[in-house]
């Protein structure tokens, strides 16, 4: 009975001494970092977090803890919701993503740790993100426009097949062609006047319904709230890009149609900026035209609220 209570004793004390030995046996303190180079700088939505790389640095990674807190909209838990990422030893940098500014300023705790989870010192970084931007949606369907001859202005219409009344008649075996009897270089513009102030519009076209097709192949589209009707040129008036759309279709009567043209502010005119044919010529030639007004509501995510443009 003794021997058998001896050994049972030394068993529980190697067992005991391994699993203290295990806790304790995570190598060499990290190598500290020092405070003052920590940075924190804002961006959109985010914060990226700096620091300098010490001289023969033996860690592994660097560890970033945060809590996030929203007393704007309250969509994280009223204690916080706390959060960590990890950096490499090969990097001095770290983007903080998936912020808001409504998270207030927040306190970034980074501490260096070795491969084996020896964590050195902590510093505590404050930042907060810039304000992410509002998001413009579309809402509803497309409403066509009932376009008239006088909306449509061209830099280039041929003298005798330029007319806009055969790209707005609702027809494919007319057209309207730009000039190909004195052709210049690309680009050309077509600029529609839709009336009112929008934030979002959409077009489709049908091209040519002959075998001399002359398709548009791309095409730049802009929006600008002025145009004098003979100054072609979208820059002019601080016209804002809203989509760049490339190899384009190419068949007889083919249709086309754009994606939804959201601008970042309203704009009355509708450029088509024709920089290239898919024949190669310098000109192009459409049967009909479609634009549609597209009815947008802007959601801020800072705040919460979405109104109805």
């Amino acid at each position: 009975m003794k021997k058998i209570l001896l050994y049972t004793m030394a068993g529980l004390l190697g067992t005991g001494a391994f699993m203290a030995c295990s806790d304790e046996d995570k190598g060499f303190a990290p190598t500290p970092i020092d405070p003052t180079t920590f940075t924190a700088e804002a961006r959109t939505g985010g914060v990226k977090l700096s620091w300098k790389t010490p001289e023969g640095a033996n860690y592994k990674y660097v560890k970033v803890t945060y809590t996030l807190r929203d007393t704007v909209l309250h969509e994280l838990p009223p204690e916080g919701k706390a959060c960590m990422r990890m950096a490499s030893v090969y990097s001095d940098t770290i983007l903080i993503d998936d912020l808001y500014k409504r998270y207030g300023v927040i306190d970034f705790e980074l501490r260096p740790m070795t491969a084996k989870g020896y964590e050195g010192e902590s510093h505590i970084v404050k930042g907060q993100s810039n304000p992410v931007p509002p998001i413009v949606k579309v809402v509803g369907d497309p409403i066509k426009l009932a376009l008239t001859v006088g909306q449509l202005k061209a830099d280039n219409p041929d003298s005798s097949e330029g007319s806009f009344a055969n790209l707005i008649d609702g027809k494919t075996d007319t057209f309207w062609h730009m000039d190909w009897h004195s052709p210049t270089p690309f680009p050309h513009y077509i600029v529609v006047d839709l009336i009112d102030e929008t934030k979002a519009a959409q077009f489709s076209y049908v091209c040519r319904n002959h075998s001399n097709k002359d398709n548009p192949k791309t095409i730049n589209v802009y929006g600008s709230e002025a145009f004098d009707g003979t100054t072609f040129d979208p820059q002019h008036y601080n016209a804002e890009k809203l989509n760049t759309m490339n190899n384009l279709a190419d068949g007889q009567a083919a249709k086309v149609d754009s994606p939804a043209l959201v601008g970042t502010r309203t704009f009355r005119y509708l450029w088509l900026e024709v920089t290239a044919s898919t024949t190669g010529n310098s000109y192009v030639a459409l049967a009909e035209l479609v634009v549609s007004r597209i009815k947008t509501a802007t959601f801020n995510p800072e705040t919460g609220e979405t109104i109805n443009n």
